[in-house]
């Protein structure tokens, strides 16, 4: 698979990423890094857990990622999920567990694919 099929799989925007990264060797060594170093647990965590400020930065810090490197369904998930949670103050509940998950299945999904395409 090339890496143009990978970001048409994921819903990503190749050319978007090519842009930021100039060359695919570049996109290569991010995706492969993000894939094997994000850790998603934080998220998991603060969603089972409630804390709103938690999920507010667990999200924030993905979208940030999956941002730079164009992987547009991610960010798009990130992105609402984000600004539910961005007022959330210390100890605030906020029960996103379905939206959290979706985004956790969404991270798992792209992720075993960017291994796949990279092994």
């Amino acid at each position: 698979m090339t890496i143009e099929e990978l970001y048409e799989k994921v819903g990503g925007n190749y050319a978007e990423a090519k842009t930021r990264l100039m060359n695919d060797a570049l996109i290569r060594r991010f995706l492969t890094k993000f894939a094997d170093t994000f850790d998603i647990r934080p998220l998991v965590e603060a969603g089972e857990s409630g804390n709103g400020k938690a999920i507010f930065e667990a999200v924030h810090a993905l979208k940030g990622v999956a941002g730079n490197l164009a992987l547009s369904r991610l960010y798009g998930l990130c992105v609402d999920l984000t600004e539910k949670v961005r007022s959330c103050q210390e100890g605030a509940i906020a029960d996103h567990k379905d939206e959290v998950k979706t985004i956790v299945d969404e991270f798992n999904a792209e992720v075993a694919l960017i291994k796949e395409c990279f092994a």
